[in-house]
């Protein structure tokens, strides 16, 4: 699911019904849950929006513990080579995804979609992709109806 969001708040709130309904329907528990941001600034309005029931720690690369009994907030570079039931991706907007490099290194560009990539494959079962609709990522582009499921929030 794509899920284009107006502001921050919009998708803080939208966590909440998408987590719970995942959860039932795959008929795990919050453990089975990663919420992956692009950097460790998003942490915080995540953890202040999450349900307290989901249990949810921010964990970066160094301090991963895959055996805590609640939702794992971390951001994309620590999610890399494991994977979760439900995935939430947020913060897909431009600037933030793709970060905006002012080296003029030309393949920054593709090195960011391939993170998005990885993020996005986290997921076994469920995944959501928090994008803003206001200042959309140039990679939202490529998404389609067909193969999507597009929604405001």
């Amino acid at each position: 699911m794509l899920a284009l969001y107006s502001s921050k708040a919009d998708w803080v709130q939208a966590l909440n019904p998408f987590i719970a309904q995942a959860m039932r329907e795959e008929r795990v528990g919050p453990d089975s849950v990663a919420i992956l941001c692009r950097t460790r600034k998003d942490f915080e309005p995540v953890l202040q929006g999450l349900d307290p029931r989901f249990r949810p720690k921010a964990m970066q690369s160094h301090n991963m513990d895959i055996l805590h009994p609640g939702t794992k907030v971390t951001t994309i570079h620590a999610s890399k080579g494991l994977s979760f039931p439900i995935v939430v991706v947020v913060g897909v907007e431009d600037g933030t995804m793709p970060f905006v490099s002012h080296d003029g290194d030309p393949d920054q560009l593709l090195r960011e979609q391939r993170l998005l990539f990885v993020a996005c494959t986290r997921a076994m079962r469920r995944l959501m992709v928090l994008a803003s609709a206001s200042t959309p990522s140039p990679f939202i582009d490529k998404v389609t109806d067909d193969l999507w499921d597009v929604v405001r929030i």
